[in-house]
């Protein structure tokens, strides 16, 4: 990779290491990136860290939810605090379905024996009316009565 640093154009292997050793050269804490928009600004040591990576490529701060990844921490963080809300989201819709999902079950469980209820009580209309008119039925009557 080639060295962009005010006169250097040497070829590096791993332009992060031949950067500090350009830091290490100078008394001031500034970036001398040719054509860098913060070139002989004034920063503190961690953000010319920071910014120099935008030089070298390096984002050290991985995502470890999506492997995005990041130059800063605190740009991680922030990336993190969104997956947090995503998943807060996404958990309150899962719960939100599953109450709603018991709901309906219960409905249906009632529904189910409201039938079933509505179903014994024809068939006891029916069978009472037959016993009316078949004295013989009598015992069919308590026998069904006695299943129920």
């Amino acid at each position: 990779m080639k060295c962009e640093w005010e006169n250097c154009e040497e070829d590096v292997d791993d332009l992060k290491e031949h950067i500090e050793k350009h830091l290490s050269e100078q008394d001031e804490l500034k970036c001398r990136w040719r054509f860098c928009t913060k070139r002989n600004e004034t920063l503190s040591k961690g953000s010319l860290i920071a910014h120099l990576r935008t030089h070298t490529g390096e984002r050290p701060f991985k995502c470890a939810k999506c492997a995005k990844d990041f130059t800063r921490a605190d740009a991680l963080n922030k990336h993190v605090k969104r997956h947090e809300a995503n998943d807060k989201i996404i958990q309150n819709a899962v719960d939100r379905i599953f109450y709603l999902t018991e709901q309906r079950d219960l409905e249906s469980i009632k529904t189910i024996e409201l039938l079933h209820e509505r179903q014994f009580i024809i068939n006891c209309e029916r069978l009472l009316h037959e016993c009316l008119l078949d004295e013989n039925l009598a015992e069919e009557w308590e026998s069904y009565l006695e299943q129920a």
